[in-house]
């Protein structure tokens, strides 16, 4: 009997190792899979508000579950804007801009004054959605005008002005913040870059304070202040 060649081994070699990774990757799939949808609520019984509970609970730790109890609460309820606007979110905060666009759209289509999905559509087109800043001051300002006293889009509008290099408009909208939520340390923050770079360090200084005493642990916000 003639013994077998090394040249036998290989390709042997080979092929179980090429099955054994395969097993593995389905296996890992499998699992991801099955902690991704195993999170959400399943069944009549749980509904609507659950899916977007278990969604909102996971937003900020683990954006793709949250998208995809959001993406069942629109399965059970398809013309629900919340639902789209909550994916939109989830998307948008996972860094893709163009989907999160498009879906912040279909929640318009839906409610066409939910100031919030323009709040959301404005600030993925800021983002590099594909859009130009001039859309995405068109929605912020749209937001403002359908809600007041929604402060994030005043300053999501205030960035977008910011880059368009219209520097006392944008201080407008970050005061804007200010007065109708004196707690943001953004909005004080924000104020305080402008005033600072139009040489008003008194008034930068004290936005600067405002933000570090509401986020002490910001070494940027104290840097900043230091050199106000």
């Amino acid at each position: 009997m003639r013994p077998i060649s090394r040249g036998f081994w290989a390709p042997l070699l080979f092929v179980c190792v090429f099955l054994a990774v395969h097993c593995i990757c389905q296996k890992a799939q499998k699992r991801i899979k099955q902690s991704k949808t195993g999170q959400c609520p399943k069944g009549p019984k749980d509904g609507f508000d659950a899916l977007i509970q278990e969604g909102s609970k996971h937003f900020g730790s683990n954006y793709e579950i949250s998208e995809h109890c959001y993406k069942l609460a629109i399965e059970a309820k398809p013309n629900n804007a919340l639902a789209y606007y909550n994916t939109g979110l989830a998307q948008l905060n996972s860094g893709r801009t163009k989907v999160a666009i498009k879906t912040f759209q279909r929640a318009l289509e839906i409610n066409p004054r939910y100031a919030e999905a323009y709040f959301g559509l404005g600030s993925a087109l800021y983002d590099g959605g594909g859009g130009s800043l001039s859309d995405a001051s068109r929605a912020l300002t749209t937001s403002v005008s359908l809600n007041p006293r929604l402060f994030p889009s005043y300053n999501q509008l205030g960035n977008v002005l910011l880059a368009q290099g219209k520097h006392n408009l944008a201080l407008q909208a970050y005061q804007r913040v200010i007065a109708i939520n004196p707690a943001s340390p953004e909005g004080h923050g924000n104020a305080a870059r402008i005033l600072s770079a139009q040489g008003r360090h008194d008034d930068a200084i004290s936005e600067f304070g405002a933000a570090a005493l509401l986020q002490p642990l910001n070494p940027m916000l104290l840097y900043e202040l230091g050199v106000a």
